[in-house]
């Protein structure tokens, strides 16, 4: 089989205008087995079995640090996503980004640590524990097919995480029917990576005539330390 397109897809009403409806109340299946006689005799039957449901895509345009250096206290963090399906209010966007970037004590930051752009819900509610931000729009929609941004204040680590756990993800749903249903999803996103810098570095040949043998010395001082990785992990310094 195949899921349904937007355009076929069975559409609801709200209070704010009609949408695709992602859970219906028939979304139902029938399982019948029957006899091959030509009377098609139905031998078994089972109905009501409940169908798939579809979510939304949590589109994420874009996620932009503001300093890729390692170990910065202050990474103002721009999130930029879009919803396929909106969400009618009581709604709720949770973020979960890689536990590495969580917010130094000591950053001096000004203004709020998670703050909305204008296309935002107005009126809304910003909890944020450890690596996991809740933003709930208490009385309007979270729109779909609109680029939202989402400011996030970070601390960046010692070293980029590792591409497994360097993910970000994406959930919004609505409490309008009462019990918390999950529109749109997005459970892969990559994150930004930083990156260390060179404060000096030198090179010096042993013989500068064209043509000859020589001996190349290269010098180089870092900014940041290099954490060790343990015995096996690869490693590697490459010159060009």
């Amino acid at each position: 089989g195949y899921n349904t397109r937007e355009a076929k897809a069975p559409r609801i009403m709200t209070t704010f205008g009609d949408q695709i409806c992602v859970d219906c109340y028939n979304n139902t299946w029938a399982m019948v087995t029957r006899d091959s006689n030509t009377e098609k005799t139905e031998l078994d039957k089972k109905a009501g079995i409940p169908g798939l449901k579809l979510y939304g895509i949590v589109t994420v345009a874009s996620i932009i640090p503001s300093d890729t250096k390692v170990k910065s206290i202050e990474n103002y963090v721009r999130v930029t996503i879009r919803l396929d399906v909106p969400c009618d209010p009581r709604a709720t966007l949770k973020i979960t980004h890689p536990i590495e970037y969580i917010k130094n004590a000591n950053a001096a930051y000004q203004g709020a640590p998670v703050s909305t752009g204008p296309t935002f819900p107005r009126l809304k509610e910003i909890r944020q524990s450890l690596n996991m931000i809740d933003i709930i729009a208490l009385e309007e929609r979270i729109p779909a097919g609109v680029d939202m941004d989402i400011n996030i204040i970070m601390s960046n680590p010692d070293i980029s995480p590792s591409r497994a756990t360097n993910i970000w993800t994406f959930e919004a749903s609505s409490s309008r029917t009462g019990p918390n249903v999950i529109l749109n999803v997005n459970y892969n996103v990559s994150g930004f990576k930083i990156f260390g810098e060179f404060s000096r570095a030198d090179i010096s040949p042993t013989v500068l005539s064209p043509k000859s043998n020589s001996i190349i010395g290269v010098w180089f001082v870092l900014k940041s330390a290099l954490a060790r990785y343990p015995f096996g992990v690869r490693k590697a310094l490459r010159i060009w």
